[in-house]
């Protein structure tokens, strides 16, 4: 069963007004595009849902703020495995902390496992780095734990 040109229609006229939503909803322009984004993907998929006497435009915000809060809740979870008693570096900006920097993140290079520490540090989540680099997030999350060993056993 495809889906009523109505349905579309509601949906285009509707972006501009949503768009100012997500923005008023989200901390970033980013994260309001990332939000819309999923939006109208969750409202194409499920437009068998929803109602022709409901409200479109509510619906959609309802899902934008869903979409958001998701979004939200995956970015804190992704720091739910490292455990709170290892040893964090911290360095003053300076050209010395760049080249100690720098020296680091070349060890990392070389190390098994480095370059998994290096993009979880980045931000990518373990299940991402996995996708990348043909492994689990389970074996990242082992790979990243012996590197962090080795990087204190070494300092």
């Amino acid at each position: 069963m495809n889906r009523p040109a109505d349905f579309d229609r509601l949906l285009v006229c509707a972006i501009p007004r949503l768009m100012k939503y997500a923005r008023r909803a989200t901390a970033t322009a980013e994260d309001a595009e990332n939000a819309m984004s999923d939006m109208v993907e969750a409202v194409l998929a499920n437009w068998k849902s929803y109602r022709p006497e409901g409200n479109f435009e509510k619906w959609c915000k309802l899902t934008i703020r869903s979409k958001a809060r998701d979004r939200r809740t995956s970015v804190a979870n992704r720091f739910e495995h490292i455990d709170v008693d290892e040893t964090v570096i911290a360095l003053p900006a300076s050209q010395e902390a760049a080249a100690i920097a720098s020296s680091i993140i070349s060890k990392l290079a070389s190390i098994d496992g480095g370059e998994e520490m290096m993009l979880f540090a980045m931000g990518h989540s373990q299940p991402e780095v996995g996708k990348l680099k043909g492994v689990t997030g389970a074996r990242v999350c082992q790979r990243i734990k012996a590197v962090r060993a080795a990087l204190l056993e070494a300092a």
